[in-house]
């Protein structure tokens, strides 16, 4: 009776050769190094990938939200910003020729021309025509 043991697979539980063994059936047989910490080593490994992999993917799909919600944010302190600096140029203007009708206060054009338009005076005899 010839009996012959099966050749040992690599990964495969139970398997845990070290060094070289004789020959079994004339065929050497592999050497092996803790090959069943070696599988669960390996399927931690595929399973800590896949939950890597989800948890990069939640990550990004986060880093998206926030990056629409940001540009939502920023168009919308753009067109505040537009809106004040308009009121700021409007205001300049009128500080402008506040500053202006105080230099002058003691000239006499300059009065008139303040009466007639912020007070709204007018010299008698005189018509005024308005239109919209």
């Amino acid at each position: 009776m010839n009996f012959c043991l099966p050749r040992a697979r690599p990964f495969e539980t139970g398997a845990a050769i070290s060094g070289s063994s004789p020959a079994v059936c004339g065929e050497p047989r592999p050497m092996l190094i803790q090959s069943g910490r070696l599988e669960i080593l390996a399927l931690k490994l595929k399973r800590s990938g896949i939950v890597l992999k989800i948890v990069v993917l939640a990550i990004i799909l986060y880093a998206g939200f926030i990056l629409v919600n940001l540009c939502g944010r920023i168009d919308d302190a753009k067109t505040t910003l537009n809106s004040y600096q308009q009121q700021a140029s409007e205001l300049e203007i009128s500080n402008a020729s506040v500053s202006y009708a105080i230099e002058h206060s003691e000239d006499e054009s300059v009065l008139e021309q303040i009466a007639r338009e912020r007070l709204g005076y007018v010299y008698r005899n005189e018509t005024i025509y308005t239109y919209e």
